[in-house]
């Protein structure tokens, strides 16, 4: 498994202005894109994730309407690695903003 979370753009990996969550958040990433939003293609070894862009941002509404405490409750990991729901949040419409326009799907690499 890689370091950072990257998003593809124009389907293929560039280096993007957002690299977040590193490699001992990965599992707990992957869960959260999963829970929330629902992968529908996850790579065996989690390296690789794709969904379509509006299940993407179903997860980011779903994100915004937990609590902080649930957010706390579900995802420990990144709350103790300093990512709170708001940055996550902000991360992730950063991740939309980044995406392929042209594509109807976003696409995750971890390296």
């Amino acid at each position: 498994m890689g370091y950072r979370l990257h998003v593809r753009k124009v389907n293929k990996i560039e280096y993007g202005d957002i690299s977040v969550f590193n490699g001992s958040c990965a599992d707990e990433i992957n869960s959260l894109i999963r829970k929330e939003a629902g992968s529908l293609y996850e790579a065996e070894d989690g390296s690789e994730i794709e969904l379509p862009k509006e299940d993407f941002r179903q997860g980011i509404e779903s994100l915004k309407e937990m609590t902080d405490e649930e957010f706390a409750g579900k995802y420990k990991n990144l709350v103790q690695e300093g990512y709170t729901r708001e940055k996550v949040i902000g991360y992730f419409e950063g991740f939309l903003e980044e995406a392929d326009p042209d594509s109807e799907y976003i696409y995750f690499d971890w390296f």
